[in-house]
């Protein structure tokens, strides 16, 4: 869907294309009509490539506001991608690390599963606080720093260390790649939201004088109605009617978490859309996307000393 700013805009340029297309040979007949007769050997002149110049320059700012706009749109389309792809591998280490951490707290008592598996507090939820969490279980399991203590099981039960380290770093490969694409992509984000400002940027600079010299043109011979519609269009922008932007780039909301990419995308985002004022026409330019997404804060507590039989990280 084209965001508000955007469609403004295109009606406005599209509205004077129409009159140009509808009535641009009927004006140019009445201004070339004023022109006096040329003298000998001097080539008479129409008006013809002026209003066709004025019409490739509406038709230029138009293509660019819709290029650069469905640029940003595919960009923010691989990003929703990408997040829920990282957020699925992200809640599948989640619950291998939970359940690692109650196996733990089951087999060898709560008391040991920091010094087993550097686990305390609550298991962040955050992929880049979970992917560090996860990094520091998997060195302890692979080199234990303390001599493991006997399991509270004394028959049937065996733990095998390397094992579990193996399946924990296969799913915090698996997340790691997934949250560096989803940062490229949020980068490449800000790219695209800066072509399309500067897209914004030239049309508020083009469209308005290129639709005020044909709104003279048309008072000029007369047509003063279709002269008036022009000015409509013209004002429909220039009014701030088109102020208001009401797209952003995807966010995550893992970005309180720690994650560099997240504040830099928040920064290059200021709050307002492009937009121009009758008196002054200018191309300042405003960015209106959102700000990183917070990390839940409805998460269950999780139990600082889970029970084997119980999963409170599970959900």
């Amino acid at each position: 869907m084209r965001s508000k700013g955007v469609t403004v805009r295109l009606a406005s340029a599209e509205e004077v294309q129409a009159s140009v297309h509808t009535f641009g040979n009927k004006v140019v007949g009445l201004l070339d009509e004023r022109l006096e007769s040329p003298g000998e050997g001097i080539a008479s002149f129409t008006y013809q490539p002026v209003f066709d110049h004025l019409y490739g320059d509406l038709e230029e700012v138009l293509l660019g506001l819709v290029e650069a706009e469905d640029a940003h749109v595919r960009q923010q389309i691989v990003i929703s991608n990408l997040q829920r792809e990282s957020d699925r591998l992200k809640t599948e280490l989640y619950d291998q690390q939970v359940a690692i951490r109650q196996t733990f707290a089951g087999l060898f008592g709560s008391e040991h599963e920091n010094e087993l598996a550097a686990i305390s507090g609550r298991t962040p939820r955050g992929r880049k606080d979970l992917e560090e969490q996860v990094d520091q279980t998997i060195k302890l399991l692979r080199d234990p720093a303390v001599e493991v203590p006997e399991l509270k099981i004394r028959q049937g039960v065996e733990i095998n260390f390397g094992a579990l380290a193996e399946g924990l770093e296969a799913g915090k490969v698996e997340l790691h790649a997934a949250r560096s694409g989803l940062l490229r992509a949020r980068k490449g984000a800000v790219q695209t939201m800066l072509v399309k400002h500067a897209a914004i940027t030239e049309f508020n600079r083009i469209f308005p004088a290129t639709a005020g010299i044909l709104e003279g043109f048309f008072r000029l011979v007369g047509e003063v109605e279709l002269a008036d519609r022009i000015r409509t269009s013209i004002r429909r922008v220039t009014n701030r009617e088109g102020a208001e932007d009401d797209e952003a780039p995807a966010e995550d909301p893992q970005s309180t978490e720690g994650e560099s990419g997240d504040t830099e995308l928040a920064a290059a985002m200021p709050e307002s859309t492009p937009s121009i004022s009758s008196d002054a026409v200018s191309g300042n330019t405003a960015f209106g996307e959102s700000a990183p997404e917070a990390d839940s804060a409805a998460t269950p507590a999780e139990p600082s000393h889970p029970e084997a039989a119980t999963l409170p990280d599970s959900t």
